[in-house]
């Protein structure tokens, strides 16, 4: 409910800003036609005569022209130089996550302890759904987004581990019972590890998209290796 009252609030907001936009342009508008007419000694009863309506239409139609227009027009170059600038800025940056297993890696889901295959299929089509969808919003290339998918994918590495019955009141407790003799991402997830725990203990914590994707990758081959997906 308080998050539907918030939405509801922004978007007031953006209609009142919108609404203010529009009257200052008809306000400013109406200002340049009234110092038109009032130039062209159009103010009066001159204006109903039939020369006089013509004058009106033409001081009318030049002001539009030459004090409205421009400004849509400036508008308009500023909106597609941002949308180029940011498209320029992010594109080459934007990453791009696989989301199936590479059929030639090997995982170890059934060395070292045993904790990996405990009482759970090889693998799992949920899993692989959620990291899709991961890997989806990941791949917009937004900073808010890609912070959502760090957190969410060490959400869903968690998950499995829970699934698979390891013991430990933390992640860390439970990426414990992995050797790093026996997994070759081990030491990479932890690192992602810390940087999920540097986004959710660190405020105003900003993560660029080159740490970002070795996190993600990171996730994902650990999942593969364990064989989740």
């Amino acid at each position: 409910m308080a998050h539907k009252h918030k939405h509801s609030h922004n978007l007031s907001q953006e209609v009142i800003v919108w609404n203010i936009f529009w009257v200052v342009i008809i306000a400013y508008f109406l200002l340049q036609l009234f110092l038109s007419l009032d130039k062209s000694n159009l103010l009066g009863a001159k204006i109903f005569s039939t020369e006089g309506l013509s004058q009106f239409w033409q001081v009318l139609v030049f002001s539009f022209q030459k004090k409205i227009s421009p400004i849509f027009i400036g508008l308009d170059i500023a909106l597609f130089g941002i949308f180029a600038w940011s498209l320029i800025s992010v594109w080459p940056i934007k990453p791009k996550f696989p989301i199936t297993r590479n059929p030639h890696a090997h995982g170890h889901a059934g060395s070292g302890n045993g904790a990996a295959t405990s009482g759970v299929p090889a693998t799992n089509p949920a899993i692989l759904k959620h990291w899709t969808d991961v890997v989806r919003r990941a791949n917009t290339g937004t900073p808010e987004n890609l912070r959502w998918a760090i957190m969410e994918s060490d959400a869903l590495v968690d998950l499995v581990l829970k699934q698979r019955e390891l013991i430990g009141e933390t992640m860390a407790d439970r990426l414990a019972h992995f050797r790093r003799d026996d997994y070759k991402t081990i030491d990479r997830l932890w690192e992602a590890h810390k940087l999920r725990n540097e986004i959710a203990h660190t405020p105003g914590f900003r993560i660029t998209a080159k740490a970002s994707e070795r996190a993600l990758f990171a996730y994902r081959d650990f999942l593969k290796e364990i064989k989740a997906f």
